[in-house]
């Protein structure tokens, strides 16, 4: 009985050492596909998440802005299947200049996903952010 339970404390405890890779985390909070919705300010946008061979991309359009960021196998991310909220950045140093790529999203209700692509170059102490938040429609 001992060695039952203890195979079963082994099992227990290697699946739950086993950690979701970050392109399958964000793959279960917005599958594959092409999503409209509206900025916050009321225009339209779309985000199209593409799976490529080791990565996925998203890009972000409204209006004639558009952004991109790709998530990576193996990559560094947060992630609450619970609220459907995925967090990843991706950051750049120079000596000089610091440009960090995020991508964010959040549940607003049971049908619709708050989604931001942003970047934040900060050159020679100055910070510049430009972003495209979309509260899409899900499928």
């Amino acid at each position: 009985m001992r060695i039952i339970i203890s195979i079963i404390m082994l099992m227990s405890i290697s699946v739950a050492a086993q950690e979701v890779d970050a392109t399958k985390a964000l793959l279960t909070i917005l599958p594959r596909g092409d999503y409209s919705g509206e900025t916050t300010d009321g225009n339209e946008c779309n985000i199209s998440i593409l799976t490529l061979s080791n990565r996925v991309a998203i890009i972000a359009t409204a209006g004639e802005r558009s952004k991109r960021s790709e998530i990576e196998v193996g990559s560094k991310y947060r992630w609450n299947p619970g609220t459907r909220a995925f967090l990843h950045t991706n950051l750049i140093t120079t000596l000089s200049d610091m440009k960090e790529n995020v991508f964010r999203t959040l549940a607003v209700d049971k049908n619709k996903q708050y989604v931001v692509l942003a970047d934040v170059i900060t050159k020679d102490r100055q910070t510049i952010e430009t972003a495209i938040e979309c509260i899409v429609d899900l499928k």
